[in-house]
């Protein structure tokens, strides 16, 4: 039957042989401090390098992917149109839509809305075309 600290005991005992194992090994070898500090260095520039590079590829990875989430859907707007501007944020009930404001100016991937009397830049994904209830009822009938 194995007792339940065996395990954890016989761990301990390999870790113990492998440290001895690496010391002999160490000791074996002499090197000299400027060839330690020459290897050291060296070591140290390939990590470096390697660590740029995989930084360098991941950051492309990720612009990547964050690029294909974040288009702009293609719109048809245009200067004059009247759009909705949907509200960062809002209780359940609240309008979630202000507006209507009419855009004064367009610059992928946003628009210049003219908001009374200041002028408000937006992005596109958060406008929306505004159609009045009057053509709505038009086109029901």
């Amino acid at each position: 039957m194995v007792k339940q600290n065996e395990p954890i005991k016989l761990l301990k005992k390999l870790i113990f042989i492998a440290i001895d194992q690496k010391n002999d090994l160490w000791d074996d070898t002499v090197v000299s401090e400027d060839d330690y500090v020459e290897q050291l260095i060296s070591t140290l520039q390939n990590v470096w390098k390697d660590v740029e590079h995989n930084i360098a590829t991941t950051r492309q990875t990720q612009k990547h992917n964050y690029d294909l989430r974040k288009r702009v859907a293609p719109t048809d707007s245009k200067i004059g149109q009247q759009v909705l501007i949907r509200k960062d944020v809002g209780s359940k009930i609240a309008p979630k839509f202000e507006g209507p404001f009419p855009i004064v100016d367009i610059e992928r991937p946003n628009a210049t809305v003219k908001d009374g009397r200041r002028l408000r830049i937006v992005h596109f994904n958060r406008l929306k075309p505004y159609i009045p209830v009057s053509e709505i009822t038009n086109n029901e009938q």
